[in-house]
């Protein structure tokens, strides 16, 4: 058995710790990684994999190791990072190591630039049928609670998609789609956590609003504790909390958020065609995280929709697009300033984007717009960091140097030396090939055996005595003389100062500028809400939208309505239609599949909620009411991965909206009931139109195939009928995408059928089938029955007085004689 060297003891001693994770082992200019991590890491990163000692092996590149990291992470994996803690060439024995960051899935804000969703890393407990949560993103600076019950936990999840997710070990959570570490309970213990908080914070939960939110409390100390003392995360910047709280925002749930396709698709999961993709004309990663932040939380108050509405019109006229150009992640850059870990360029990024506020400032100076003012406001000025930056980090990619010439006097000193010596060995290189008749010998440098002259053996014999053989190669020899160990010594020394000296004076130009955090911050936040907005004016003004009346009398009317990604995606042809939607209204829409019905009441549904962000909308003219929050039952969305049958799914989601919709909700169903058999079916979804018209009174659309529906109009007078039109022209159906008022009386299922190329026997039996079912009286599907005789079906006899009686018959007597809509109870 071979002998276990020093360094790979050391290896295996730090691994046996992290055994979780993928070790990055630092040796010189690389990070080695060794057995199993690294053969998954070869798959992963695509890197060749070689053996040491009979040991799988790859590395990475010091100065590229962010973007490996990114990859490790993106394919799920944890990350532990051990860097030499020592100086090598003072070390005795093995160079001393340890890991000094362990990293999970959204907690890496090293990485070259954040994207378009939020790097959230939560925590999680339950306890019953209740739930604490604390989120925190590192990247923006960030931590939020919250405290409910677990399905509003699970629907949080789903909206906001958590990367990493720590929970106390035994416990659960369903899948979201995210990395997730069981931990110790101890963590999560409320003492515990109220002494993490205090610490970090530098005040008492208390004081940060925690008082009587316990699970959340719990959960924000574990999540600090995790970050700081677990993965060694940088969250010193961190200092306020906030709370997820659904006041004054209408109630997007996760369901209908995915039924719209607002974020992500239903096909993969990915923001192609959705209503994000086709709003996000955004040119800063802070601003496409507003407009998702604002997709799934439309406003509610009236006079706030107004007043995005009138910054998206100003904008219209006035594009920010050459201002915000390039500007990069900003919200990252500022917390890697006050984590002491940004780059001289991230510097020099913030410090080129600083000098562009004055000119965002004059330009928006005179806009008629409360909303504008209020954002510009927060723009301040910094012309004491301009000019730090601008005086002390070198912006030549070029120059060799951090700090620019003139900042600070000994390095200006030190820069000398070593450029003089960069002269010299030039000068020395010729001076020598003059002296000893050799062309081609040149003076050289490595880290190993430093400066040195190397010769060719064909000129061997012309060497001079002075000339002390350092190295023997194939074709060459390396020498040293006794000049150039001494201006090496010089060379070596101004480097080695000059190295220390810019780290230093470079850690107090980020600590100066780090001051300015709180401030900075407010700059980040405004400047991630213009661009937002910035965005939906520029979707305004190329595809046509028109600016929606605000209004509080609780109808929506919509002239000339367009799907807002279908007409993108069709880019011309589509059909627009009108809606017309009065308080506690019922659209039953009919006709066939393939017409035009959901794409119709998703449209509808798109309109409200983007007027509801401050956009404008694909319409001729626009009156919305603000609605408190968009509820849908559309599709067949299985959940059978959480073994759930799609008519399961259809019914929690059906009973969600039953059970938490208002009169002043938006509620859109398309096709409840079809997942089970013709009669369940329909009489569920007749019951649901029946509930919500006369217990929730809600506006709804409800797209149906169940055309005995529609004589529900005939019961309620807030049921309307409408179809969308279908023209028959020589056995052949052409489908107009219209909406026309009153009930299909036709499926034209055989129809589509035909189109979707099914063979034309089929076709031809089914038409047969379908006439022998339609001659059979009694295959006919009953139409809703009048209250009154509801009433009477439900009346036990036996149980009611003569007198009792008498006052039934007379109001059953007056219902009928007065066409009253509900059903007595």
């Amino acid at each position: 058995m071979e002998k276990i060297t020093p360094m790979v003891k050391q290896y295996l001693e730090i691994k046996s710790a992290y055994r979780d994770a993928i070790l990055l082992f630092r040796l010189g200019d690389f990070y080695e990684m060794f057995n199993e991590d690294a053969e998954i890491a070869s798959k992963v990163l695509n890197i060749t994999l070689t053996r040491r000692n009979d040991m799988p092996m790859c590395g990475v590149p010091y100065h590229a190791v962010d973007a490996y990291i990114e990859k490790l992470l993106e394919a799920g994996y944890k990350v532990a990072i051990c860097e030499q803690v020592e100086d090598p060439s003072t070390a005795k024995g093995v160079v001393k190591r340890e890991v000094v960051r362990v990293i999970t899935p959204g907690t890496y804000i090293e990485s070259v630039e954040g994207g378009e969703e939020a790097e959230l890393i939560a925590s999680f407990l339950r306890e019953k049928k209740d739930a604490g949560v604390a989120l925190i993103d590192i990247g923006e600076g960030k931590a939020i609670v919250f405290e409910g019950a677990l399905d509003q936990v699970f629907d949080l999840f789903e909206k906001v998609g958590p990367k990493t997710v720590i929970l106390p070990e035994g416990q659960r959570i369903e899948d979201v789609g995210s990395f997730v570490e069981g931990c110790d309970h101890w963590m999560f213990e409320e003492d515990f956590a109220k002494g993490v908080v205090k610490e970090h914070f530098g005040k008492e939960p208390d004081a940060l609003g925690l008082y009587g939110r316990k699970l959340a409390l719990r959960a924000l100390g574990a999540l600090v504790y995790y970050l700081k003392d677990v993965l060694y995360a940088p969250v010193a910047h961190i200092k306020e909390v906030s709370f997820y709280v659904k006041k004054g925002y209408a109630q997007i749930d996760a369901a209908t958020a995915r039924h719209l396709e607002l974020v992500r698709n239903l096909r993969e999961g990915t923001e192609e065609g959705t209503l994000f993709q086709i709003l996000n004309r955004t040119l800063t990663p802070m601003g496409a995280r507003k407009l998702r932040e604002a997709i799934l939380h439309p406003l509610l108050d009236a006079s706030l929709i107004k007043e995005r509405l009138n910054a998206v019109h100003v904008l219209a006229e006035r594009d920010l697009t050459p201002f915000l150009k390039g500007t990069g992640d900003l919200a990252r850059i500022v917390s890697r300033i006050e984590s002491g870990l940004a780059k001289p360029r991230e510097l020099l990024a913030l410090k080129e984007f600083l000098k562009r506020i004055p000119k965002i400032k004059a330009f928006l100076e005179d806009a008629e717009a409360e909303f504008i003012k209020r954002v510009v406001g927060d723009l301040a000025e910094f012309p004491n960091v301009v000019e730090l930056i601008d005086k002390g980090i070198e912006d030549d990619p070029d120059s060799p140097f951090i700090i620019k010439n003139g900042f600070d006097e000994e390095l200006d000193r030190l820069k000398g030396v070593k450029q003089h010596s960069d002269k010299w060995l030039k000068e020395y290189e010729q001076k020598e090939r003059e002296r000893t008749g050799i062309p081609t010998l040149k003076v050289r440098y490595n880290k190993v055996f430093g400066y040195y002259i190397e010769v060719t053996k064909a000129h061997l014999d012309k060497i001079p005595a002075h000339y002390e053989r350092k190295q023997t190669l194939v074709n060459a020899e390396r020498f040293i003389t006794p000049e150039l160990k001494r201006v090496e010594q010089e060379i070596l020394s101004a480097d080695e100062r000059i190295q220390e000296l810019e780290g230093k004076i470079y850690k107090d130009i980020l600590a100066e500028v780090a001051s300015y955090g709180e401030p900075l911050r407010r700059i980040v936040d405004a400047v991630g809400t213009l661009d937002f907005l910035n965005s939906l004016a520029r979707v305004a003004v190329e595809r046509k939208y028109v600016k929606p009346k605000i209004v509080e009398t609780g109808e929506i009317i919509v002239k000339g309505g367009r799907h807002p990604v279908v007409e993108w995606m069709l880019q011309e042809g589509f059909v627009p239609n009108d809606t017309v939607l009065k308080p506690g209204e019922i659209h039953i829409i009919t006709g066939p599949n393939m017409s035009g019905k959901s794409t119709y009441v998703r449209q509808v549904a798109l309109i409200v909620l983007l007027a509801q962000i401050g956009s404008f909308v694909p319409a001729g003219a626009a009156v919305i009411t603000p609605v408190d929050r968009i509820m849908t039952r559309i599709g067949t969305a299985d959940n059978l991965a959480q073994g759930q049958s799609t008519f399961m799914v259809e019914m929690a989601e059906t009973a969600n909206i039953l059970n938490n919709a208002t009169e002043k909700s938006l509620i859109v169903l398309d096709e409840v009931g079809r997942g089970t058999s013709t009669y369940d079916g329909l009489a569920i979804a007749w019951a649901t139109a029946e509930y919500i018209a006369t217990k929730i009174k809600a506006k709804t659309l409800f797209a149906t195939h169940y055309h005995e529906l529609t004589s529900l109009a005939q019961s309620y007078s807030v049921v309307k009928n409408y179809r969308v039109d279908v023209k028959e022209w020589k056995d052949r159906v052409i489908f107009t995408h219209r909406l026309v008022p009153g009930g299909a009386d036709k499926s034209y299922g055989i129809y589509v059928a035909q189109l979707a190329g099914v063979p034309e026997e089929v076709v031809e039996r089914a038409k047969a089938i379908l006439a022998q079912l339609e001659s059979r009286s009694d295959t006919a599907l009953p139409l809703h029955e009048h209250p009154a005789i509801v009433r009477l079906k439900m009346l036990n006899l036996d149980k009611v007085t003569p007198l009792e009686a008498l006052m039934i018959l007379e109001e059953l007597k007056r219902v009928v004689q007065e066409g009253k809509d509900e059903v007595l109870s």
